[in-house]
Formats: structure tokens, sequence, C-alpha cells
């Protein structure tokens, strides 16, 4: 062998040796990453979330409110409770809740369960191509 193929061997080697350090670093950023996003689901999923009942019952608890410190001005009262009655029914809490959440820092992802994610994921992907085949056919018989 000569000198060049033995320092072609050595820097190879080097390369090698670098990439799989940086690779081995790469691994274990990313391994604790997904334990601290583990953790912090965990957390969350630990937080109290207010079921449907409850959030019925607080509405009682601010129409109770209303009626008891606004009794004597009907159309103030009926506005707030017009305005509890639209805030915390059906969708309108959900919406609330989530841009709550979002002043919060917190995602409808870090709600979700990875399976349910994992659907959503898959159902959107079809949806896509879906579309992408639509735009595709569009365009076919736009040039016919």
């Amino acid at each position: 062998m000569d000198i060049n193929t033995i320092v072609s061997i050595v820097i190879l080697v080097v390369m090698v040796y670098a990439l799989t350090e940086h690779w081995k670093e790469k691994n274990t950023q990313a391994e604790q990453n997904r334990q601290k996003n583990i953790a912090e689901k965990e957390e969350i999923s630990k937080e109290e979330i207010a079921t449907y009942g409850q959030v019925q019952e607080r509405k009682n608890q601010l129409l109770g409110l209303i009626n008891d410190n606004l009794s004597e001005h009907p159309q103030e009262s009926d506005q707030l409770k017009e305005i509890v009655e639209d805030w915390l029914q059906g969708m309108d809490s959900r919406c609330f809740q989530h841009e709550f959440d979002h002043l919060e820092g917190k995602l409808y992802l870090e709600y979700a369960s990875d399976m349910k994610l994992q659907r959503a994921m898959k159902k959107r992907n079809k949806k896509f191509k879906m579309l992408e085949t639509d735009i595709a056919l569009s365009k076919i018989q736009h040039e016919s």
C-alpha cells in the first residue's frame, strides 16, 4: 500500500467516525425532546378540564349572579344573560376554550392522543390527495 491509500483510508475512517458521532448526538437530542414532550403531555393530562356539565353549572351560577345583582336594571341584565348564553353554549364554549388555550400557550395537539393525531394526519393527507387530483382533473378539462 502506498501512502496515498493509507491517507485516504485514515480520512475515510475519521469522516465515518465524525458522522457517527454527529448522528448519535442528534439521536440523543431527539430522544431528549421526545421525553420532554411526553412529560409535558403527561402534565397536561393531569390538568382539570371542565366537563359540559361543569360548564353548564358555571353558566347557571353566572346567570344567578346577574339576576341577584342587576335585578334593578332589566335591560342590562338581559344583555349580560344573552352574552353568557352565547359565550358558554355548545360550539361557542369550545371555541372560547380553544382560543383561551392559545393565550395560555397550549395547542390542541397537546390534548390529543397520538392515535387521534395519526388518524387526523391520515385524513388530512387523504383530503390533500383528493384536492390535488381534483386540481389536476380541472386543468386537464380546461386544456381540452
